[in-house]
């Protein structure tokens, strides 16, 4: 049985499907946590949603951005903007059976007492124990009766730092850009929210999320960060986004033995 976090898939189904006959998946006996962003941009998120819910059974997913902001659209009703890959699906019965599965899933996963698996990564600013509760604070609101109010003000990059005094939206949004946005951040844990690049923001305050050591031993899995290729060159952070909807690659990563196999965009 191997336990594969897999990254940022992003509608590109052809690639999954030749990532998974890679690594010889069993959906019998393996299992797959997807790091986030498992739909939009690529060029079949109808494949991604029917094999998804096809094998619930041996599959999650930590929730990201882009699964965020579809389901914003389908609790507050509103239209695709047409940007969006999966704009022609998105009234099917199908769009609705992935987002209500997608209200099923975590913010970060605990694979075991020292690794843990999140979309964009966890500030050092927090320990693990923090990060853990800040995300089912949002994961409380997001399947609760005032869902619909927190998608409609979750946009925002106020606040832009960190304060235990926060409340309300601003709160939550600060926990969702932190776990599903962060790249660059401060000593003080002020966030970045411009830059994707590896030269870095101007203000040399900014740095990599990562690049701020932790008071823990804990390892961080994550995605999001499609120009990093997969590589955070630091062993605590473990890079699973290979920018394969931008013509780079898919990463299967197996968390317990360190196997790691990636493939090219088909």
């Amino acid at each position: 049985m191997k336990h594969w976090l897999i990254g940022d898939v992003q509608g590109c189904f052809s690639t999954l499907e030749a990532l998974l006959e890679t690594i010889n998946f069993n959906p019998s006996i393996d299992r797959i946590s997807f790091a986030g962003d498992l739909i939009n941009r690529g060029e079949n998120d109808q494949g991604v949603m029917e094999w998804v819910l096809e094998h619930r059974h041996c599959v999650d997913t930590v929730l990201g951005n882009h699964d965020l902001h579809f389901l914003a659209q389908k609790l507050c009703h509103r239209i695709p903007s047409g940007k969006e890959t999966y704009a022609d699906i998105f009234a099917s019965e199908l769009a609705d059976n992935f987002a209500q599965w997608l209200l099923t899933q975590p913010l970060v996963k605990q694979l075991d007492h020292n690794a843990i698996l999140c979309h964009a990564g966890i500030p050092h600013i927090w320990s693990i124990d923090d990060c853990r509760k800040y995300a089912s604070e949002l994961e409380r609101t997001i399947t609760g009766p005032h869902r619909s109010n927190f998608f409609r003000h979750m946009y925002g990059n106020q606040p832009n730092h960190w304060d235990a005094k926060h409340t309300g939206i601003g709160r939550l949004r600060a926990i969702t850009n932190y776990l599903t946005r962060m790249r660059y951040i401060t000593q003080s844990g002020v966030l970045e929210f411009k830059c994707a690049d590896l030269i870095g923001p101007s203000d040399t305050r900014f740095k990599p999320w990562f690049s701020f050591p932790r008071q823990d031993q804990t390892k961080v899995f994550f995605g999001h960060w499609a120009a990093l290729e997969g590589q955070s060159r630091y062993e605590f952070a473990v890079a699973l986004d290979g920018g394969c909807v931008w013509g780079g690659k898919m990463i299967a990563h197996e968390w317990r033995t360190g196997e790691r196999v990636s493939i090219s965009r088909v």
